[in-house]
This record gives structure tokens, sequence and C-alpha cells, in this order.
């Protein structure tokens, strides 16, 4: 599968600053009906996502996709938090309300951020209002990486396999244009480094 550029959604589609999405601090009280978990893993293998969906408690649901080797840490996180927004979406629940956590406090930052308009990120904006328009409340709440938190470690459990099975299908394919410039930049050092020059 032939990987593409990441490149910023147009601006006609990015989530308009009206639209408000909600952080859980640590100061409020969880008290939704489903939990959300997410993680992205990358390694020489491999990238992936995964998805561990909770309802008052109890498992209901296990994802997970395999991302373009070229992708970031950071894009297969954002791209597990889409699908499980997606899965969610559907779920039939008389009290729609959901807790996404997530240890990547990059995406977090960057969803916070009204300069950064990354396909992914915008995606996750998207999904959100539209959510919030069929009366869905989800918040968003960050999490500690390594703290023992039952469906962070099976998200990072399911986000590792999905990066080390070849025989999960790659699902996204949208490479970073920092990761780009970089392989370019290498390229050309390796260039002139072969043709002498200094």
């Amino acid at each position: 599968m032939e990987a593409l550029v990441d490149r910023d959604t147009e601006v006609r589609y990015w989530h308009h600053p009206t639209e408000t999405i909600t952080f859980l601090t640590e100061n409020n009280e969880e008290t939704s009906t489903i939990q959300i978990f997410t993680a992205g893993s990358k390694s020489e293998q491999g990238v992936g996502a995964g998805v561990a969906i909770f309802r008052s408690g109890k498992q209901i649901k296990s994802l997970k996709y395999r991302l373009n080797k070229r992708c970031t840490n950071n894009q297969a996180e954002q791209l597990a938090i889409v699908r499980a927004l997606e899965y969610t979406e559907n779920l039939q629940t008389e009290d729609k309300t959901a807790t996404k956590y997530t240890d990547s406090r990059m995406t977090m930052d960057s969803l916070k951020n009204s300069n950064i308009h990354t396909f992914l990120i915008e995606e996750i904006r998207r999904k959100l209002t539209e959510m919030g328009k069929t009366n869905w409340k989800i918040q968003l709440s960050w999490v500690k990486v390594h703290v023992e938190i039952q469906g962070n470690q099976l998200a990072d459990t399911l986000a590792k396999e999905a990066a080390t099975k070849a025989d999960i299908i790659e699902s996204y394919k949208k490479v970073p244009k920092s990761v780009v410039i970089s392989e370019l930049g290498e390229i050309m050092s390796r260039s002139s480094k072969g043709n002498g020059t200094k």
C-alpha cells in the first residue's frame, strides 16, 4: 500500500472554535456510562493502534489497527481515538455519556491548539461535534503512562499486537510531513556524501 503525505485539512473543514471539546481535569469525577481507552505503538516491526471500550466498568469491545510503518506513534493514538468514537457512536444506550482516556499528552495538547489542523486531529474534532449533535456527552481525560489502569494496559497490548502482526491489514497510510522532510534530508545528505561534496 503506497503511503500518502498527511496534509493539513482544508480551512472549510476546520472545527469551529465555538464548538467546544470537554476535557476532564483531575478535580472532576468520572461518572460516564462508557469508558474508552486508546493507545498507539511504534517499533521496528510496525505501527499499531489499540482500543478497549468498557460499559460501566465491563469490557464490551477490543479493536486494533495497523498503520503504515512510516506513521508516528501519535498518529496511531489519534487513529485509535477516531475509530473508538465511531464505534461508540453506534452503541445502543439510553445514557449517552462517555469518557475517552489517553496517555498521549501530545494528542491532548494538539486538540486544544487551534493552530493544529492535521487530518486525524480534525477528524477527532469533527466526530466529537457530530456526536454532540446526537446528545452524546464526551469528555477527554489524560492518564499517566505506566500507571496500572486495566483499560489503558489492554489498549496498549492491543496496539502492540497490531504493530507486530503482519496478518493485520494496513488501514492508515498518511505519513506526516515532518517524516517526509526528514527522509528527504537524509537522502540529500547521503547523495552529497556519495558525490564527495562536503
